[in-house]
């Protein structure tokens, strides 16, 4: 058993060595394909760091890079890394040149995805915690539940349409996408339906509260 066991140790000690050695000549080679500009918003990783670039200027290897040099040469853990984008396509397109960088150190993945479809899950997982009790004994707490559903632009109009309908309104007169353009203006503004209509100024918006509410 002693005469065993230092040969395996030799061969464990000299893999480790030859894996450290592959790991560092891929951490160079990749930090290598950078530019000086690119290498250096990479490799600053303390601290805010914001980059102002043009299109085609790579900002999108910048990101993926960034993100395989905190995993390979920085010890983050995957699954603690958030990118958000703009659009779907981006997202996968980074979430592949990640998996292609470092896509065999760990099974666990940084979250890589679009700003809607983030705060889509966030929600999905925490908005009825931002439910409060009603002053009204007996009744159900006030605010969304987990069952919530996401209108579209196209349902959005169809919803409005149909309103419109429903209270006699002509939507020639007053179009849907300009009904959902002062609704959206109203709730950016903090303003309910009853809000909207004690500030109207004019039959246009008198009805827009209506439908709004």
């Amino acid at each position: 058993m002693n005469g065993v066991a230092p040969p395996s140790f030799a061969i464990y000690n000299q893999n480790s060595r030859i894996n450290n050695s592959l790991r560092a000549v891929h951490n160079l080679s990749f930090l290598d394909e950078l530019n000086p500009q690119q290498r250096e918003a990479v490799e600053t990783t303390e601290g805010p760091v914001l980059i102002l670039a043009g299109a085609g200027s790579g900002k999108t290897r910048v990101i993926t890079y960034r993100i395989a040099h905190l995993i390979e040469n920085m010890n983050v853990m995957p699954e603690s890394i958030l990118a958000m984008t703009f659009t779907n396509k981006a997202a996968a397109e980074m979430g592949e040149r990640v998996e292609k960088l470092v896509g065999g150190l760990s099974i666990a993945k940084p979250v890589i995805s679009t700003f809607h479809s983030f705060c889509v899950r966030v929600l999905r997982r925490d908005i009825d915690k931002l439910q409060i009790p009603s002053a009204t004994p007996g009744a159900p707490p006030i605010g969304h539940t987990k069952q919530f559903v996401i209108y579209d632009e196209a349902d959005q109009q169809q919803v409005v349409k149909g309103v419109m309908r429903r209270l006699g309104m002509d939507d020639k007169q007053v179009t849907p996408r300009s009904v959902l353009g002062h609704i959206s203006w109203a709730k950016n503004h903090m303003l309910d339906p009853q809000e909207v209509y004690l500030h109207s100024a004019d039959p246009k918006t008198e009805r827009v509260a209506h439908i709004y509410e």
